[in-house]
């Protein structure tokens, strides 16, 4: 929903909830400047909700956002000082320190007030914020699934891929740019997920995945040294079908073309 909202126009979807959906109705000014809200914020939320002795992640939330029958009727939003009994009991402790962490990072990252952002809030945002990263590394691995399908390397579905040509690597090395596989935890696990189900899990286990610094300058470079490459490769092949001009007939190789087809006798 985010993505479809204009910046400085988030403001007005939130106000115009019959009923407060975040941080009781409140905005400011980061969530409403372009790219406020970015990667660089969701890697901190979730290093804030993994923390330094949090519990792995987990494929779905353990603390989802509130049903909406569980919220109450008052218009007025409930601050961390007065949770909400039907969700906030139900957390145990460990989650409970994972969204204060999240809170904490979403008042200072986002420019809210305290008392604005409560821990429903926080679920929510990390919620939304880890659907948002998963889906970027399924897409991810898309990329990664086609460009091994495409260069023989993998089959899609799983099947066995054929087998590798004389001096081709077994192990694969794919490099992947951009904030997210950097910043924000268990991406890599996330894409290799997605990796077993479009590849399979022997061929996805021949993978090395490692971060790229500056993918676009160094890919554009790296396509231009198999341009080179591939342009001499096709000049020495020319060169080799060429005949030796110590093979050609010496009264043949001083002539002209004029000359050379008076000089050659008729097949009669």
């Amino acid at each position: 929903m985010i993505q479809s909202v204009l910046p400085g126009k988030l403001s007005a979807v939130i106000d115009a909830s019959p009923k407060p959906a975040l941080f009781g109705g409140r905005s400011s000014d980061v969530l409403n400047t372009h790219y406020g809200l970015d990667t660089a914020v969701m890697s901190h939320v979730e290093r804030a909700w993994e923390g330094p002795d949090a519990a792995p992640e987990t494929e779905e939330t353990t603390t989802p956002p509130p049903a909406e029958g569980e919220e109450e009727e008052t218009v007025e939003h409930e601050s961390i000082s007065t949770p909400s009994p039907c969700w906030e009991s139900a957390l145990n402790a460990l989650e409970r320190d994972q969204l204060k962490r999240v809170r904490q990072k979403v008042i200072d990252e986002l420019g809210l007030p305290a008392e604005a952002v409560s821990l429903q809030d926080a679920a929510i945002v990390r919620q939304v914020m880890a659907a948002v990263a998963r889906r970027a590394a399924k897409l991810s691995a898309v990329a990664i699934a086609a460009t091994m399908v495409q260069t023989e390397r993998a089959v899609l579905g799983g099947e066995a891929p054929p087998p590798a040509k004389d001096g081709e690597e077994t192990r694969i090395g794919v490099a992947v740019d951009r904030s997210l596989i950097e910043h924000y935890p268990n991406f890599i696990r996330l894409m290799r997920e997605s990796l077993r189900v479009l590849i399979g899990e022997e061929t996805e286990q021949r993978v090395d995945i490692d971060l790229a610094k500056d993918g676009s300058g160094v890919g554009a470079a790296l396509c231009a040294l198999q341009a080179v490459k591939q342009a001499e490769l096709r000049g020495k092949q020319v060169l080799s079908e060429q005949p030796e001009a110590e093979d050609i007939p010496e009264d043949l190789s001083e002539d002209t073309p004029e000359d050379v087809s008076e000089d050659v006798p008729d097949d009669d």
